[in-house]
Parts: C-alpha cells; structure tokens; sequence
C-alpha cells in the first residue's frame, strides 16, 4: 500500500464559521446546516486530495475516537429542556454523515466505512483497509482521523487520557494507492498483537531506523523491547498525527507502535520512498 498524499490538522478549536470559510476555497458544497464534526472531516479530507488525481471508487475509512459526543449532548440538552429538535441537529448525531458529505464533496463512489473504539479507531481502520487491500478488494484508500475538541460535557475530567488536549480540533488524513508512482513512502506491514510478550518477541526480530508511539506504548515504552536511542517524541494528541510526523521523520525504515490500556495492539512498517 503505497502512500500518495496525507495532511494532518491538529489545533485549537477554531470556530464553525471559521472552518466554513476556509472550505470554500476547497469544495462546492452547501456547509450551513452541517455539524463541525462533518467540517472537520471535509477539510481534512479535501485538503489531503487538493491537486491528486485520485481514484472515485476508493474504499473511504473514517476514524473517530469520541465521534458526534458533542452533537449528542447537544440533543440531549435539548430534549432535557423540552425545546425542539431541528432536524439537521438530529442527523448530526449520526456519525455515518461524515462519510455521505464526503462521498458527495469529492464525488466518492467506493464503500465508505465509519470506526470508533474506546482506543486505536485510526489503527484498526489503516489495518482492516491493509486487509481489503491485501485481499485484493480495492487499490485505493482514504483514511482519516476526526474529533472536535470536548466542551462543556459532564465528567470530561475524569477522561485522564486527554485532560490536556479538550481544546483540539482534529483532521487528519491519508491516501493510498497500490502504485509506486509519484508516491512518498508504503506501508510494508501491519501486525496485530494480543500480547504484550508477543510484541516484544517480533520486534526483537525487526530493523529500522526510527521508531514512534502512542499514547498507552509510550507508557509502556521501558517495557518495550525498542532501542530508544531510535524514539521519536511527538506532542500531539492523535496517533495519525504521530504517523504524519513519523512520515515527514526522513528515515527510511519507521515503525510506529500502538497499544491500548490492556498492551495490546498495532505495529505499523513504513518504507520511505527513494525519489
């Protein structure tokens, strides 16, 4: 799976007016009724595939760890307080939208698959399109990472993994091909580990030249079985952002490392392409 185009938005929470005025300049569409979940995702997206000629049938994979969160609570208040629903802020909650406006913004015409897990959506949704890629089902993929920042919601204090990041906006994006033409780097694998002594025993078996984490592998990193003189340290929340970051590293051989809070998980191979 050879990597064409990515693009990663990560910041502080801008407003929805803001990112309608930004999407002008990128796409057509009609974006006065739409949630800032599905701007998010429109930006990030059009942005990642703005002067590629890409494939319209390609398989769309939409991560998203805390999904419409925001536009649920928004109802829900609602309903509290015995007002109204509107209807474009019922149709907000259904998460499934992003990949409609997608498909109708950028003339999509593959299968389009929405994912969220309580840890590594953007993982498992890179290693289930690896699976359709190796199985022959499609050559060409978008994946892409979306959350809008938590405001106002109850026991968000409690959400000790992200206590420090509620304010970010996320957009983050990649494009696959199985071409090597015109392409930056490829995914050479994707393992799954269900242990932790599993883990270590495959990597002492692999070489590379750089090697980055995530959040719950970055607790974990003394355990690991990874030379650290080989780590990457990246501040950003997301782990599509560390890949992004990890990608832009100039090395060329890259693994990137996810575990959820149980140590099991992911480890991504990334190849540099040589121009």
């Amino acid at each position: 799976m050879y990597i064409k185009s990515y693009f990663s938005y990560e910041d502080i929470e801008k407003t929805d007016k803001e990112f309608k005025s930004m999407l002008k300049e990128l796409i057509s569409l009609d974006t006065r009724k739409l949630s800032k979940l599905n701007l998010l995702a429109l930006y990030g997206s059009s942005s990642c595939l703005k002067n590629i000629n890409y494939e319209k049938e390609l398989s769309l994979y939409i991560a998203s760890h805390f999904a419409c969160i925001n536009e649920t609570f928004k109802v829900l208040k609602e309903i509290k307080n015995k007002n109204p629903i509107m209807p474009f802020d019922f149709l907000n909650i259904n998460t499934n939208n992003m990949g409609f406006y997608l498909s109708k913004a950028l003339n999509f015409l593959g299968n389009s698959y929405t994912i969220s897990s309580e840890f590594l959506s953007f993982e498992k949704a890179i290693y289930t399109a690896f699976l359709e890629y190796k199985n022959g089902i499609n050559s060409s993929f978008l994946i892409g990472d979306v959350d809008s920042a938590l405001k106002d919601l109850p026991y968000s204090k409690n959400l000790s993994q992200i206590q420090n990041n509620l304010t970010n906006d996320i957009s983050s994006w990649i494009y696959f091909e199985n071409s090597s033409k015109n392409s930056i780097a490829k995914i050479e694998d994707i393992l799954y580990f269900s242990s932790f002594d599993e883990l270590n025993s495959c990597l002492k078996t692999k070489k590379y030249d750089s090697v980055a984490l995530n959040y719950f592998a970055n607790i974990y990193k003394n355990d690991l079985n990874i030379d650290n003189s080989l780590l990457l340290s990246y501040d950003n929340f997301s782990t599509s952002s560390n890949i992004i970051n990890l990608l832009d590293s100039g090395f060329k051989k890259q693994i990137f490392i996810s575990l959820d809070s149980t140590k099991r998980g992911y480890i991504i191979f990334f190849q540099s392409i040589t121009v």
